[in-house]
């Protein structure tokens, strides 16, 4: 078929990748905008839950506060809630009850104007343990650590392994993490993958997130932000998160 059509089929797909992981100055603006738009949600979340709501209710009214400032759509939003952490940072809401001394995330991939953020944020059901207070500090740091690293000429690897120093300097081991965070735009999930073996030059315009997460006694926990490459240090397009994990007051 090929040779009677009179040319060669062949594969486009990271050529194409490449050329989408590079956003004009209007792309990174409708991102930056979502990010803000999340970043209000997140930041009403504390003074509108309480011991004693469902995930399902928490769930509801988070999404439900995105849409009412200014997101299009609301595709993907993931909750998980724990005694000192919870068991994955990829689930859908139950009916399990928030109770004192519990750890709850919230992450989410809004849309505005046709592109994603995809950030997440950690709360704390009363004051956290001393256990928490330290997972949280290391997921800080190597978050810090990403975004100091990505930087033109280095490599979405340099930026996992950022990440991967800290946290191993705080004792968590990551032999088995895939990635600590990837390309972002029209798509939630984009090219590249911030994993050891991805060796992508990262390049002014590319949106990431920078994504750390650490198993522990509790489970597990993990910390998100969203950044775009400049030519000189990245600029962080989610509203940071504080360095202190955020108390939800019981």
């Amino acid at each position: 078929m090929q040779k009677s059509l009179g040319f060669e089929l062949v594969d486009c797909t990271m050529l194409m990748a490449a050329v989408r992981s590079i956003k004009s100055a209007s792309e990174i603006n409708r991102i930056r905008h979502i990010c803000e738009i999340a970043g209000k949600a997140f930041a009403e979340l504390p003074s509108t839950v309480r011991v004693g709501d469902t995930e399902k209710e928490i769930y509801r009214g988070f999404s439900a506060n995105l849409l009412l400032n200014g997101a299009d759509k609301v595709p993907y939003v993931s909750i998980a809630s724990g005694q000192g952490g919870y068991e994955s940072i990829i689930m859908g809401p139950t009916d399990r009850i928030a109770r004192k001394g519990d750890v709850l995330i919230l992450d989410t991939g809004s849309k505005c104007g046709g592109y994603f953020c995809d950030y997440d944020r950690n709360f704390s059901f009363g004051p956290p343990s001393a256990e928490v207070a330290r997972v949280y500090e290391a997921l800080w740091h190597a978050t810090d650590a990403g975004i100091e690293a990505a930087r033109p000429g280095k490599t979405a690897a340099d930026v996992f392994h950022a990440q991967a120093d800290v946290l191993i300097s705080y004792g968590f081991e990551v032999g088995n993490v895939g990635r600590f965070g990837h390309g972002l735009g029209k798509v939630i999930t984009e090219h590249p993958s911030n994993a050891p073996g991805d060796e992508t030059v990262l390049l002014p315009g590319m949106v990431l997130t920078v994504e750390p997460s650490a198993m522990f006694g509790g489970g597990i926990m993990a910390h998100e932000e969203d950044i775009v490459i400049t030519e000189g240090e990245a600029e962080v397009l989610s509203p940071r998160a504080s360095r202190e994990i955020q108390v939800i007051e019981c």
